[in-house]
């Protein structure tokens, strides 16, 4: 059963988790709220086109290469399809909520992420939308969770609409309102008859424009708004849709401490709200706000500014709070007190500190500290940016502290701070939440989400300032899954003591990123600036390594939407201006051409693009050098062409990609409706990262990952300390499994990427032979290839072998096989009927079609959802779980291989006082070795470039015989090994034979013919690029989606990884290469059966996957080697046998009629 390890971030690409947008223009004001008349309509992508133009600072400069140059202090630049605000809700019966601001702030997006055909919805506004819009649900009048059939059969809610809040710049207020009958947001009837908007325009007295950078709005209740306005001003609006567009409003402005400290203020920029947050007290609505110039004040719908408190700019000298009441009596004030203004907010400085920045901020959160609503049970938690350059002599680096206070009357009592950690010291705080644990100690945490270059940095923390003060508390410690810190940043390790977690208990704790590496040792990736320089630019599919490369699904690959603006980089670098007649030359041919052409995918049009300039002509010849000479000059000039040619394109990539790591917000999912907007604390979920691009969910690392990356974390820190202080210092443990992979960790990082390479593609020589050997024979002749001679680390490895007993010894190894094969929990969670939940049936029931929550297995749909397979899965799940896979899959590779590395260097040395594995320990290990090796493979494709691999050395479509691999050291020839050369060495493309992508339609753009006007690119669709191949093999889910169990769900139902045996190809293994070939997934299929044995199953495998590309004379050898196996005579085992069955068609189960098989084939 898999424990809950340690914390994680797992991330997936928003252009590939979500299909692609449904996109409805809301028409433009009448009159724009600037006095100008609006432009006539035009078509949607050129009317945005034009304003993003006009928007985005430095726009004109992408034809040099350029990116646009930020358009906002809080942001760097930003593209289409980037987010430059975003949060999420949930709400009853439609779950949770995504909602984004995208292409520059026109466009406002609105996901449904529990819905399996959540197809995102977005509205195109004729101006800038003001942050912080907002969805609600109507009440019903009865029975909320009362549904109903329509008319149409569709589901329904009775009475009840979803209304979207949207605020812009020029001061209009828009409305839109939507049934809640499937497809939610999405029904044309609807849409169709005008009425699913409303106008309502701001009162004269507000000052337009308003920004757009700005606090935004609050949503209180189903139709109050407060809108900051006028530099600190607070306007209500009860939104009453029979006053013909006018709002009823309440305006009212800040009330400050006494009439002296209003006279000295020099502007109203000082009151400026920059963060704001409301929620409901026993039906009461209370908002409170923090202005530029730190004050926390609270305001009323009909009373206005009731109170007022002055925020200190540096931590307290004291943050005890015994007589915390009395001591704040002289910074806070009611509205008509006569306090001055107080002096703990000025620093022993001359001068006060200066106004925080003007742009929206997350500086407040509120939350009750019990189960009981009320005043007295609420807390406030304000954080203050540490000023800059203030306080250059003070000890603290970190970017701010919390504070948190609560309300006693009218006045705020502090109740203690906290500093935020020293990681902070150059970062910003983009967002936090204040979030209720389910579990141990603490009852509720700080979670941070911090940009830090560009990038996103998460820590959280117990929420203990009420108790700090308290002796009691102050060991406290929270949850075992949590990532204790040291104070200087470090990780305490887990083999360290109890009272060493309750020491770092209240510090902060890091959330690393799953696709962060953890082990520099391998290759390059596509993302890394050294990638080109490791490639062989003279090999012949070069380019076609660089797009599988580029592909990649996950950590190392590019996003689909990164690709294609990349792309549109390139094009306009590329293209030369040519002014007047110039001749019949065309500078701009080879990219005329490759433009006019139309691409089914992606990926075919950027091997098109990229390097068409490269390939369009030869350079001059030199006269005077012999012909060898300019054939080889040629050759060079022609190589370095095309390597600056991808430099320039993958640099824009990374660029781009960076752009989207750009940290936006916070959110929590999975509270199904219990929080939203009634409640300030959801009760349960999980935290989730929304980047410009990307969304992230805080999930639990399974056993494989916990142990992979706590052993790397360790030998990262001895290697820091080492590097301090000359010595070496292994930490402790008494997990044998720790030291075993710790040892053959530090034994791999001996070896440089290159030499391990070698080594892995030797242990996949033997994983894809027959073994006829022992395998230590195999493990000594394998370590006498790559020269472990020459490896200078016998005496080290052996003198902390020794250290151990046998037993002990035998217990590691035994502990880690059975770690790479562990499905965790998946197993007994899906024998066990899961309870039905009233909130569960209810979204069931709103399904716009029972049958898409069903997965159909062999071309049958399920008859009744009800009664049916319900799948769990999501469009963001899956995406999700990929990511995952991803993750576990390369840590179990890692943990397989380096063991076997281990006990191939401990055969080869030959110690006779050396503990020897068993040949059963061999082979389990190599068995997990091979099953994480195909999924692992299977992971890093994509469904898009699944029809042309060039891993494998393809170089045409259908070959007769491509070449042969060089075959591995204990091959037997004239066995069924021979025949797998050929199977290896089979290519699969789109030539005579008709292959259609599962994912959907291909992606076709027609572009004008050639003449004056010059080709563009297509609009970026989402789903047009890489698709992970392994998201769309997922099963459905039986239960509600987590991580890590909907990763164990796949492994388990999968089975691969439970193999135990590298002699034999069991029966899972060989059921997934067949259906990767019902899928049409040729090439995955092929590559399965290279890494079994050549049984009977997978030779009959190869025999049909060469009869459907078209290669019938070659499939003739497969079937012939399967024909053994058939008639009373044949000669077979269990094992082969069951592998069989389970591919043949039923008839053909028996295997007694040799003549019906013949027929079949």
């Amino acid at each position: 059963m898999s424990m809950s390890g340690k914390r994680a971030i797992v991330c997936s690409h928003i252009s590939s988790a979500f299909s692609q947008p449904t996109f409805y223009t809301v028409p433009p004001a009448r009159i724009s709220r600037h006095g100008q008349q609006q432009q006539p309509s035009m078509h949607a992508s050129k009317r945005l086109l034009s304003k993003i133009k006009n928007v985005v600072e430095g726009s004109s400069g992408a034809r040099n290469g350029a990116r646009p140059k930020p358009n906002s202090a809080g942001f760097s630049q930003s593209l289409e399809e980037h987010a430059l605000q975003a949060s999420i809700t949930s709400l009853p019966l439609l779950g949770d909520v995504l909602i984004r601001i995208t292409h520059s702030g026109y466009v406002l997006e609105l996901t449904l992420l529990d819905w399996l055909e959540g197809s995102p919805v977005c509205w195109e506004f004729s101006e800038r939308i003001v942050p912080m819009p907002a969805v609600v649900l109507s009440s019903s009048s009865g029975n909320q969770g009362s549904l109903m059939r329509s008319a149409n059969g569709t589901p329904s809610s009775r009475g009840r609409e979803a209304f979207v809040y949207v605020l812009l710049e020029g001061g209009t207020l828009f409305r839109l309102s939507f049934p809640l009958t499937t497809p939610f947001f999405h029904d044309e009837h609807w849409i169709a008859k005008g009425g699913w908007f409303h106008e309502f325009t701001l009162p004269s007295t507000v000052t337009r424009p308003l920004a757009v950078n700005g606090c935004g709005m609050v949503l209180q209740g189903e139709r109050t708004i407060a809108i900051p306005v006028n530099s600190g001003a607070y306007l209500y609006l009860d939104i009453d849709l029979s006053n013909d567009g006018q709002l009823p409003d309440k305006l009212h402005y800040p009330q400050h401490h006494s009439l002296l400290s209003k006279m000295f203020r020099t502007a109203q920029e000082q009151d400026s709200i920059i963060s704001m947050a409301s929620i409901d007290v026993n039906g009461t609505n209370m908002l409170f706000s923090i202005s530029r110039d730190r004050s926390l004040r609270v305001w009323d719908k009909h009373r206005g500014n009731t109170t007022s408190h002055s925020l200190p700019a540096t931590r307290s000298p004291d943050v005890a709070t015994g007589n915390s009441l009395i001591d704040q009596r002289r910074s806070s004030s009611v509205v008509r007190g006569s306090s001055v203004a107080p002096q703990s907010a000025i620093p022993d400085h001359n001068t006060a500190p200066p106004l925080l920045p003007p742009e929206r901020h997350t500086f407040l959160r509120l939350y009750f500290a019990t189960n009981s609503p009320s005043v007295n049970s609420l807390r406030i938690v304000v954080f203050m940016p540490t000023p800059p350059g203030l306080y250059s002599n003070s000890s603290s680096s970190s970017a701010g502290f919390f504070s948190l206070y609560k309300l006693v009357g009218s006045r705020f009592q502090k109740l203690g701070e906290k500093e935020a950690s020293d990681r902070t010291e150059r970062c910003f705080l983009r967002d936090f939440i204040i979030k209720k644990v389910t579990g141990g100690h603490a009852e509720f945490e700080i979670h941070c989400l911090w940009e830090h270059s560009g990038e996103s940095m998460y820590e959280y923390t117990v929420l203990d300032m009420e108790t700090a003060s308290h002796p009691s508390h102050n060991r406290r410690h929270s949850n075992n899954g949590d990532i204790s810190m040291r104070e200087v940043g470090r990780e305490v390790g887990s083999s360290g003591s109890d009272d060493e977690i309750d020491d770092y208990g209240m510090e902060w704790r890091l959330i690393p990123y799953l696709s962060t590496p953890v082990n520099s040792g391998g290759p390059p990736t596509a993302d890394s600036i050294d990638f080109l320089a490791s490639l062989d630019f003279t090999h012949p599919l070069i380019e076609s390594t660089i797009l599988q490369a580029l592909f990649v699904p996950g950590p190392g690959g590019f996003s689909p939407y990164t690709i294609s603006e990349a792309l549109k980089d390139y094009v306009e670098a590329k293209r030369i201006s040519v002014k007047g007649d110039n001749g019949s030359s065309d500078p701009n041919s080879a990219l005329r051409k490759a433009l006019s052409k139309q691409y089914p995918t992606l990926r075919e049009r950027v091997a098109a693009l990229v390097g068409a300039v490269a390939h369009e002509g030869q350079p001059s010849k030199d006269a005077k050098g012999t012909r060898s000479n300019i054939v080889d000059d040629e050759e060079i000039n022609k190589i370095l062409k095309l390597r600056r040619q991808w430099e320039g394109f993958l640099a824009s990539c990374r660029e781009i990609e960076k752009s989207g790591h750009w940290p936006v917000a916070l959110g929590v999912v999975g509270t199904r409706g219990l929080g939203g907007g009634d409640s300030a604390v959801p009760l349960a979920g999980e935290c989730v990262v929304i980047e410009r691009e990307r969304m992230g969910l805080v999930v639990n690392e399974d056993e494989p990952l916990e142990l992979y990356r706590r052993v790397v974390r360790e030998m990262q820190e001895v290697d820091r300390i080492a590097e301090e202080t000359g010595e070496i210092q292994l930490p402790t443990t008494e997990d044998w499994s720790v030291f075993l992979l710790r040892l053959a960790l530090s034994l791999k990082s001996l070896l440089s990427p290159s030499s391990w390479a070698e080594v892995a593609g030797q242990m996949s020589g033997v994983i894809k032979a027959s073994i006829s050997d022992h395998y230590g024979d195999i493990l000594l002749d394998l370590g006498r290839e790559i020269h472990l001679e020459n490896l200078d680390a016998t005496e080290w490895v052996f003198e902390q072998l020794d250290s151990l007993e046998d037993s002990e010894f035998a217990a590691g190894l035994d502990t880690i096989s059975r770690l790479i094969q562990t499905t965790g929990v998946a197993e007994a969670a899906d024998n066990v009927k899961q309870e039905d939940d009233e909130e569960e049936v209810d979204r069931m029931l709103l399904q716009s079609d029972p049958r898409s929550s069903l997965v159909a297995t062999g071309g049958v749909a399920g008859a009744n959802a009800l009664l049916g397979e319900i799948n769990n899965h999501t469009q963001w799940s899956k995406s999700l779980t990929a990511s995952y896979l991803s993750a576990t899959l390369d840590a179990r590779y890692e943990v397989a291989s380096s063991i076997v590395f281990l006990l191939m260097f401990i055969i080869f040395s030959q110690r006779e006082e050396s503990p020897s594995p068993t040949a059963i320990v061999i082979d389990e290990l190599f068995a997990g070795l091979r099953s994480s090796s195909i999924l692992r493979q299977i992971a890093s494709r994509a469904v898009e470039g699944d029809m042309d691999d060039p891993a494998d050395g393809l170089q045409s479509v259908f070959p007769t015989i491509a070449p042969a691999r060089a075959g591995p050291r204990h091959m037997r020839a004239g066995t069924a090994d021979s025949m797998s050369l050929r199977l290896a060495g089979m290519q699969v493309g789109a030539g005579e034979a008709s292959v259609t992508s599962p994912s959907g339609p291909t992606e076709v753009f027609l572009p004008p013919s050639v003449g004056s006007t010059f080709p563009s690119l297509p609009p970026t669709v989402r789903g047009s690029g890489s698709s992970p191949l392994l998201q769309s093999l997922l099963p459905p889910l039986k239960r509600s989606f987590s991580l890590p169990y909907a990763s164990d769900a796949f492994l388990y139902t999968n089975g691969i990884i439970c193999s135990d045996s590298l002699l034999v190809a069991c029966q899972a293994e060989v059921k997934f290469a067949d259906d990767l070939r019902k899928r049409e997934h040729f090439r995955a299929a092929a590559n399965v059966i290279d890494w079994l044995p050549k049984n009977d199953a997978c030779c009959y495998l190869a025999g049909l996957l060469l009869m459907q590309l078209g290669r019938h004379e070659d499939s003739i050898g497969f079937f012939e080697r399967c024909a053994r196996s058939f008639g009373p005579m044949a000669s077979r085992n269990r094992t082969s046998e069951q592998a069989l069955i389970a591919v043949l068609p039923s008839s053909l189960s028996t295997l007694n009629s040799l003549p019906a098989y013949y027929e079949h084939v």
